[in-house]
């Protein structure tokens, strides 16, 4: 959904007007700390999809500390309202995920529409909706097909990517710094 996002963002960002290259110049504090949390999480599903780890106090442990990270840079930028979007999206992932063990709870519905079949805890920090589940509200129970992509989100996840993409559109309709022309001082 992230992917999607981003994408649909710059084309938005392209039909106003902007230009991808200007993203290149806005400026956040703090932008280690975002970029730790996601290499945290990305090594902890590697370490569970190989069997190195397991859902328990380690992976409650990481997801502290990942999440930590995250909601540091957030905290740090709070004063951007996309950024701002993006933090209610993460902690209202963070009740979901922490209320549950640590995992992000799977609607059957949303699963059945887009015909997964499988073990959802195989694909990582995920468990399938049941009678014991909480805050089911925000789990991802949202399906969604976009063209050849699919997938279920959470209310969370459709906050981070509002997030994301008004911060790539904005981005890209920024005017550019203009250099600085360098000053002959002999001609003074």
């Amino acid at each position: 959904m992230f992917v999607v996002s981003i994408v649909i963002a710059i084309i938005i960002g392209y039909i106003l007007k902007g230009k991808l290259r200007n993203i290149s110049e806005f400026k956040y504090r703090g932008i280690w700390f975002i970029a730790a949390g996601f290499l945290l999480e990305t090594c902890m599903k590697m370490l569970l999809a190989k069997g190195v780890l397991e859902i328990g106090t380690s992976t409650f442990v990481i997801n502290v500390i990942m999440y930590t990270l995250i909601m540091v840079f957030i905290f740090l930028n709070i004063k951007d309202k996309f950024i701002l979007t993006i933090g209610i999206g993460f902690v209202l992932n963070i009740i979901v995920i922490f209320a549950n063990s640590c995992t992000m709870p799977v609607g059957i519905k949303a699963a059945e529409l887009l015909n997964f079949s499988g073990e959802i805890s195989k694909l990582g920090l995920y468990s399938m909706v049941n009678s014991d589940t909480l805050f089911v509200f925000l789990a991802d129970v949202i399906p969604y097909k976009i063209g050849p992509l699919n997938g279920i989100a959470s209310v969370g996840d459709i906050f981070i990517c509002i997030g994301i993409m008004g911060i790539i559109i904005r981005e890209m309709r920024k005017k550019p710094c203009k250099e600085y022309k360098e000053i002959n001082i002999s001609n003074y």
